[in-house]
């Protein structure tokens, strides 16, 4: 009862990468499963109270960030706007627009920054953009986080759960329930994903 979520959050999380693996280069495939990292981090925080310092917050960002940027999600103009113009060459106005009024520039910096969203919003519902987004991009990130929480899923059924990892903090061995044997849940898990591919063949 206990592997059966783990194991059904696994079966899907194949599914989408599998459908991922068919629209996606293998460049961007592997970069955007990177992020399950901070899926990972993210799952172990809401399921076991598992929190990450402010420095691996920005870390975190940073790779997600890193992520989109080098999958053409998130354009490097919106991070960096001012730096380059439309013509690709270096802008000159940031320097002009800190010599010149505030307000100007930043109402200025407040429509390029709603043209880049515009011009970012229509090139991802364009053609073949759209179904790479449909059924690449959003599948493999789907997959990433599944892989985040299935993890974080296993590691509170196999540690004893978060009441438990916090009791370890904080040296209270005394009070620990007797962890599950990795080996014995692992059968489990396999188990449970042999039962429902099974039953997954039977609607395929």
């Amino acid at each position: 009862a206990v592997a059966g979520l783990p194991a059904a959050l696994y079966c899907v999380q194949n599914l989408v990468s599998l459908l991922a693996y068919q629209n996606l280069d293998p460049v961007a495939f592997n970069v955007l499963n990177q992020t399950k990292t901070l899926s990972a981090a993210l799952c172990c925080y809401l399921v076991l109270g598992s929190r990450q310092s402010g420095v691996q917050i920005m870390a975190l960002g940073l790779l997600l960030g890193a992520a989109l940027v080098l999958e053409k999600i998130l354009p490097v103009s919106l991070l960096l706007p001012g730096l380059v113009s439309a013509g690709g060459a270096a802008s000159g106005a940031a320097a002009s627009a800190a010599t010149g009024a505030a307000g100007v520039g930043s109402s200025i910096g407040s429509a390029g920054l709603m043209t880049t969203l515009g011009n970012m919003v229509t090139s991802l519902t364009s053609g073949g953009m759209a179904r790479r987004v449909t059924h690449g991009v959003l599948p493999i990130l789907l997959a990433s986080f599944l892989s985040g929480l299935a993890g974080a899923l296993v590691q509170k059924a196999v540690q004893g759960g978060g009441r438990q990892m916090h009791r370890l903090r904080e040296g209270k061995a005394a009070a620990m329930v007797k962890p599950k044997n990795f080996y014995l849940f692992s059968t489990e898990l396999g188990i449970a994903s042999i039962f429902l591919l099974l039953v997954s063949f039977a609607f395929s």
